[in-house]
Parts: structure tokens; sequence; C-alpha cells
């Protein structure tokens, strides 16, 4: 129809420029007795030739009028005269819109249903009113692609036909309600935990006070988000609600949180929650094993956040501002030390692996398992790749060891994979995400492994572990591993070699920047005596992190180039031409951390032809491990970092800037009102 309209309208301007031009002509003729035009023609002549024009386009009019209806009339056939009697009931019946469409998508026809709800299309460009309908590929391999499209306050589901140039329409509007209601009252099982409940139910006045506010917080918190809270234990509520109470309480970011928190009245009195949340699974069991798992995660992480498992989606992270509190529970760690005991002696042969670039709090932490495994007299080593080593844990080795002693204890990832059988285990040190791992083909071969690592737990974790300790509140690796040698009930006690006692104190000199990082605690002194204990070297811990001149000339430019994008908050650059050892953006983080009134700071430098790194360290203000896994990266609450495959520096710096923007205020550690 549009088409027809289209061409009448051109086939009318013609003919009426025609004969204005031919009139007009003939009376200027006549006029100026042009050729002495007036001998040929009289004035009653000129007036026939006019009636005649008009008489013309009187019937040019009737004409196109006639063809008009007669196609306005084939287009407004009915659906049963076009498709027969019962393909129009079995069209009635699925409540079906029918629009016909040609090729420039103009629409030509709709059914009776279509008619009655938005006839208005009709000869409309049907994606210009329905915008949606662009999402309908026309090639053969989308001819099964539906969308929904909102027409008239009714909901539908659409398909395009492109052979027929048929858009079909199906009412769904009772199954989206019906759809949303369901969702809405879906059941979602949760887990609450009181972080340091320990320390808030000793025998005092103050902190009995601080529990009963925090008990009377958190049931009348719940309770006005329609949760249901059912305590079955001191510390810990299991919870039940429906998703639209998780969408409220996740719409207000879980400010529990923070309410809980300001009910402390000093450090040590700080009380914080850990919950688990799961939900969009219709079994009960796996709901709660998600929750459990949830739940894990959450305490395992350090505690003071809310993780939200969605099944078949990824975790979502609430809070985490605070950073994790130490804990020292020595009958805990014989317990674990215990544990690992058993699972060592129970293993043929074990492996002990650290992350990719390895640094020296990776090689500590494995020569102390390594230490481990030689008082449980099971044969070890240590999975070591100098290639995926930074520069002070390569020099770190091949000074410390002779080549025949490092072929003793050391061996490449390649010639491990062919050693692994059933009763092998894997300890994994410094790490929990496979990704990360120095082989992640020795990782998938494992059948048994451990982990052992202080970072905060990321949603990409190591398959089903035998064994996990992962400890936030430590400040390295190296810090965990000296505890459970110091700790473990075995007699004789476990001996850590003078060697391996050095380059595990490095560790944790790397880590806590020589004992000056907030994460530096009691526990931290504790493990560093009893390495000094085992014989370690204050000086040849501190040479192995010495830095040499052209190093040294590379972290001053690096710093050179400092920009302050908020208060407190620093960055710098590396050279766009320049790979940079991933140890030298850590020192520079470190150099810049160290500056009076700097609260965080993100380096950012080449580690390789494609391969960008940000290393990021706080004084504890701000929680960097946060900020870093917005990006996708993660680690420890005043440490962390993220490696882009990437080649363009200034990419990188953007996305720093905006996840700077829009989650600043999320990771600056919580304070009380009126601190």
């Amino acid at each position: 129809m549009k088409e027809y309209l289209k061409k009448s309208k051109y086939f009318v301007l013609v003919v009426s420029v025609l004969e204005i031009t031919t009139v007009f002509l003939m009376f200027l003729f006549y006029y100026l007795n042009v050729s002495d035009f007036q001998s040929y023609i009289s004035v009653e002549g000129l007036f026939y030739v006019l009636i005649a024009f008009v008489a013309f386009d009187i019937l040019t009019f009737l004409y196109l009028l006639f063809r008009f209806l007669k196609i306005r009339y084939k287009n407004n056939i009915s659906t049963e005269s076009l498709f027969g009697k019962n393909v129009q009931s079995a069209i009635e019946y699925a409540d079906l819109m029918i629009a016909v469409v040609n090729d420039s998508k103009d629409v030509i026809w709709i059914n009776e249903r279509f008619n009655q709800l938005d006839k208005s299309i009709l000869d409309q460009k049907i994606t210009d009113i329905y915008p949606e309908l662009k999402g309908l590929d026309d090639s053969e391999s989308q001819q099964n692609k539906v969308i929904t499209v909102v027409i008239k306050d009714r909901v539908f589901s659409a398909r395009f036909i492109k052979n027929a140039n048929v858009y079909l329409f199906k009412d769904i509007t009772d199954y989206t309600t019906l759809l949303n209601i369901s969702r809405e009252q879906a059941l979602v099982l949760g887990i609450i935990m009181i972080d340091n409940y320990n320390d808030l139910k000793e025998d005092d006045e103050r902190a009995s006070d601080i529990m009963a506010k925090v008990r009377i917080k958190i049931l009348d918190y719940f309770k006005q988000n329609g949760v249901l809270l059912r305590k079955y234990s001191n510390d810990s509520y299991y919870a039940i609600c429906n998703y639209h109470s998780l969408k409220k309480m996740e719409d207000n970011k879980f400010e529990i949180l923070d309410e809980i928190k300001a009910l402390g009245d000093d450090d040590a009195l700080n009380p914080t929650l850990s919950i688990g949340f799961a939900h969009d699974v219709s079994e009960v069991f796996k709901l709660n094993e998600m929750a459990n798992s949830a739940i894990d995660i959450a305490i395992s992480r350090g505690g003071d956040q809310v993780v939200v498992a969605q099944y078949g989606h990824d975790l979502k992270f609430f809070g985490g501002r605070s950073e994790s509190f130490e804990k020292n529970n020595r009958v805990k760690l014989r317990v674990l030390c215990e544990s690992l005991k058993a699972l060592i002696k129970d293993s043929k042969n074990v492996y002990i692996m650290g992350h990719k670039d390895m640094d020296l709090d990776s090689i500590g932490s494995c020569l102390g398992a390594k230490a481990l495994c030689e008082g449980f007299g099971v044969p070890s080593k240590i999975i070591f790749d100098p290639k995926l080593a930074d520069r002070n844990t390569r020099y770190a080795v091949t000074t410390t060891f002779t080549r025949q002693e490092f072929n003793e204890k050391f061996i490449l990832p390649k010639d491990a994979l062919a050693k692994f059988t059933a009763k092998t285990l894997l300890i994994c040190c410094d790490f929990h995400k496979p990704s990360l791992a120095m082989s992640e083909e020795v990782l998938n071969v494992a059948d048994k492994v451990v982990v052992i690592d202080h970072h905060r737990r990321s949603e990409e974790f190591i398959e089903n572990p035998i064994f996990t300790e992962i400890d936030p509140s430590a400040s390295s690796a190296s810090e965990l591993v000296a505890e459970l040698i110091g700790y473990s009930s075995n007699n004789p006690k476990i001996k850590i070699p003078e060697d391996y006692a050095t380059i595990m104190l490095a560790g944790i000199f790397l880590d806590t920047n020589f004992y000056k990082s907030p994460v530096c605690g009691i526990r931290t002194f504790e493990a560093s005596m009893i390495l000094k204990e085992n014989g370690a070297d204050n000086n040849r811990a501190d040479e192995f992190l010495k830095d040499d001149y052209e190093e040294h000339l590379l972290i001053s430019k690096i710093i050179s180039t400092i920009k302050t994008p908020y208060v407190g908050v620093v960055y710098c650059l590396g050279p766009n031409d320049d790979i940079i050892d991933g140890d030298t953006l850590s020192k520079a983080a470190n150099e810049c951390i160290s500056m009076k009134g700097i609260n965080a700071s993100f380096i950012i430098g080449k580690v390789g032809d494609k391969k960008i790194k940000i290393s990021a360290r706080s004084d504890g203000m701000i929680n960097v491990q946060l900020l870093m896994e917005k990006m996708g990266g993660g680690g420890h609450y005043n440490m962390a970092a993220m490696v882009f495959d990437s080649s363009r520096i200034s990419e990188i710096e953007s996305l720093l800037l905006e996840t700077l923007r829009d989650h600043l205020e999320e990771a600056k550690t919580f304070k009380k009102q009126g601190d």
C-alpha cells in the first residue's frame, strides 16, 4: 500500500507539472502571437484544451482511487479467507498476532487480533514502531530466534519467518506475570555468622553489652526485610526468605554490615558479620550446599561481607571493607597440622607448587611445606620453573643451593607430570586460583590437592581440595607454614633447615614491607621468631630483596610519573616500550605507600609483550583487593594485583580510573561515626 501511494504521488506530480507547463506556454504564445500563433487557434480553442486537461485529471483521479480501494480491500482480507477456517481457529486459539511486511519491512497486512490491539501499524515500517524487532536476524541460521516485545502494555514473544515475510506475535503476558511472581516468591536460604564471637562472648560487661546489641540489630534488620531467622549455634543463624526480600537487601547493599560495625566501641571490640545466601534452584539440599559454600567463601575472604550464590551464575560480593581480624588459635593450628600430617604420611610422594611469577613468599612457603614433608619422612620436591619466577626468587635459589641440591629439591613441571600417581599429594602454596598455578597441567592431573594461602578467596577456586587453609588475616603464606611447623605436635619437633628459614623470612619481609604493613601483627613476629630459632639469617634475607643500581633507577623513574586522581590515592605508569619485572612494580608500589599522606598506590607497567600488570598497595585505609577484584584480579587487603592481556598502558590507566570512580568509596575502610 505504501509503495503504491508513493508511485501515485510521483505520477500525479509529473502530470501536473506537464499540464501547467503546457497551459502556460499556450497562453503565452497566444498572448505574444509567437509565429502567428493566433491564426492557428482561437480563444475558444484554448478553453477547450483547458477543459480537456480537467477531464483528464478527473478520470485519472477516479482511476487512482479505484486502484487504491482495490488494493486496500485486498490487504484487508480476513484471516479466514487467507488461511482457511481451520487455520483461523488455530490462530485464534493460540492468540497469535500476525503482521505481513514487504522487503522494506513496511506492514502491508495484519490479522484481526493485531487490528484490535494496534491498527496504526499498517503502512508503517515495523522496526520503527517496535525497535526490538531489529534483533530478529534475517539469516537462515536465526529462523528460530525469539525476542520479547511489549505492545500496548502486553508482553509478546516475536518470531520472524523470512520466506513468508511474516512476523508472529504470541501473547505471553499471563505467563510472564506468573513467572515474575514465581521468581519473587522463590525460596532463598542463608547463613549468618558473627565473625568475632569468641572475642565478644567473654564475661565482660562491655563485651556482653555489645553482643546483646548485635543480636537485637540482627533480628530487627532481617525482620524488617521479611527474613525468618533461626539460631542453630551461639554465633550462627539460618535464614529463610523469598527472592523479593533478598533483592531488597541487595538494593540497600546489606547495610546491616555497617550497622553491626557501628556498634563496636573500639578496634578490639568491633563486631562484624559473614553472610551467605543461595537461590535460583528448587532442590532444598542443593540450596543448603550452595549457602554453606557461600558462607565458607565469605569467611575465607576475611569476613565482614555477604556472598550471594545464584545457581549457574557468578557469585555476588557485598561489603568486605574491613581488614581481616587477626586470629591466633594455637589449638586450631595443631589440629590443622595433624590433619595435614595424616595426608602427607598417607601419600607415596609429595609435590609442592607455587604461583606464576613466583616471589620470595611463594618459594619460601613451598620450602616450608617441604620441611614439613621431610619432618614426616615423606619424599617431596618443589615444582619450579626459573622462567616463571621473578628475579629475586631466581637469585635466592641459585645463590642458596648448589646444582646437586637444586636437582634434589626441585623439579620442572613437565618432569613432575610424568611421575604423578594416585598416591601423589600436591600442596599448593600462596595461591588458590587454578589460573595462577605455575603449571595448570600439573594441577589438572593431581587427585589429592592441599591449598595453603593468605589471599582473600575469590570465586575461581581449585576444584575439590582435600585440605584448605586460607587465612586472609595472615601476612604471608610463609607465616602460615611457619605456624603449622612451629605449633605441630610432632615429636621430635620438625626442624626447618637454615636455608629454608632464611628464604621464608625473606618472604615475610617482602609481604610485610619489612614489618611496615598494617597486616603485620603478633602472629607475624611469632612466625619470624620460629624462623629465627631455626637459624634464619636476617642479613641474607635482606640481601635477597635488595635492588641493583639499574632497578633502583627504574623505580625512581616510575615514581616520577606519580599522579593523584583522589586525595590519598596515587598511581604511576611504567615506560611504554620497556618490559618490567613484576617484582619491580611491587617495589615501586611499596615505595609509594611508604610516603606520608598516601593511603593507596597503584603501579601500571608492561610485564610482557602483551601483558600489563597493576600492582596495588594500601596502608589499611583502602581495600585494594576489592578494587583489583572489580578489575578481574585479587590478592590481599593491603596488597593486590591484576595482569591484563593488553599492550597499551593507556587502556589500563583508563580502566583503573573508571574503577576508582565507581568503587573507591565502597573500598574505603569502615569508620564509626564520630571517628
